[in-house]
């Protein structure tokens, strides 16, 4: 079964903060959005993932377990992402100079 990767890095959010409020508002999303994406991910999974009252939310224990497997991945995902930034600084590609003779000997190589 394949699962959508922003439901599960919602699911990581929400373990990450305990609370749909403070995940939806760090992924700019409503709490709704998301318990309903959490939702959606355990009748998938036919899994609870996590405990639920009106005040509190916490990892069951299958949920701890997919935490524990899925951080790590994700955050690999990430370094290899933000690695990619120094491609975003270099220069690349080729340089081309038109000019003759006297230009090259004596301006360019000329020390």
């Amino acid at each position: 079964m394949k699962e959508n990767l922003n439901d599960l890095r919602a699911f990581l959010m929400v373990a990450q903060t305990g609370s749909f409020t403070k995940a939806g508002a760090q992924m700019g999303v409503s709490a709704s959005a998301l318990s309903h994406a959490i939702r959606a991910i355990e009748e998938r999974l036919q899994i609870k993932l996590f405990h639920r009252t009106t005040r509190s939310i916490s990892l069951t224990e299958a949920g701890e377990q997919l935490y524990a497997e899925l951080s790590p991945l994700f955050e690999a995902v990430d370094a290899s992402i933000d690695n990619l930034g120094s491609f975003r600084n270099t220069l690349r590609g080729s340089l081309r100079i038109n000019g003759n003779q006297h230009a090259f000997r004596y301006v360019l190589w000329h020390k």
